[in-house]
């Protein structure tokens, strides 16, 4: 479960919701909500290149970008820092093929919220053109050499 805390209200309302589940989800991670566009960006990385990228975009009733949640994608273009940011959070977990969530902060860039070592792709594909799976599997023929 994902919330956005907006006040001690809504932080006790979720605490006493999910004290009713399995034990499971009663374990809770904090974070700090970033002032960012209604976006995020999803990239791919495959060994030490950032094979596609695109902006999840939330709708006008939630905040969440997922698409699977009413959020739609666009293409994103690589720059060379956004190239930078995902091969160091790759290297930082010793992955080979990840997915990076970035967000864009309003005072301080571009922000890494997580790093998947099993990602969604379906998206980046749709949208970019960009052949992930063939790019995995010859990442992964070449270098078990």
């Amino acid at each position: 479960m994902v919330s956005k805390l907006n006040d001690r209200d809504s932080a006790e309302g979720v605490i006493e919701a999910r004290e009713s589940m399995h034990p499971t989800y009663q374990m809770y991670f904090l974070e700090e909500f970033v002032q960012r566009p209604p976006r995020d960006i999803r990239a791919i990385v495959i060994g030490d290149t950032v094979a596609g990228a695109i902006y999840r975009v939330s709708n006008d009733t939630n905040w969440k970008t997922n698409t699977h949640l009413g959020g739609t994608a666009e293409v994103c273009e690589v720059s060379n820092e956004l190239e930078d940011i995902c091969i160091k959070a790759k290297n930082t977990v010793q992955g080979e093929i990840v997915g990076v969530d970035l967000m864009e902060s309003n005072d301080k860039g571009l922000v890494v919220h997580e790093i998947n070592n099993t990602t969604e792709f379906r998206n980046v594909v749709k949208v970019t053109g960009n052949d992930i799976p063939t790019q995995m599997l010859e990442y992964l023929k070449n270098s078990s050499r």
